[in-house]
């Protein structure tokens, strides 16, 4: 039987730093970005321990929600 790998992203702490710091700089709380990810705040406080489980389907709630770009990314 053939598995599928997870594709981790590349750089994906550095990625989730900028997503934490966007959360500061616009007032959000833990509850309401996990709402936007579509996790647990739990989930949350473990990515900022290692962001390499943040998957492109959770991005892609992010960005959908939040109203961002993927330009959010680049500093």
């Amino acid at each position: 039987m053939l598995k599928l790998k997870t594709k981790y992203l590349p750089e994906s702490q550095k990625l989730w730093k900028r997503i934490r710091t966007w959360q500061k700089d616009e007032g959000i709380t833990d509850l309401q970005l996990a709402s936007l990810f579509e996790l647990s705040v739990r989930t949350l406080k473990k990515y900022d321990k290692s962001a390499r489980s943040l998957k492109l389907d959770k991005l892609d709630n992010f960005f959908e929600r939040s109203g961002c770009s993927i330009l959010f990314i680049e500093p």
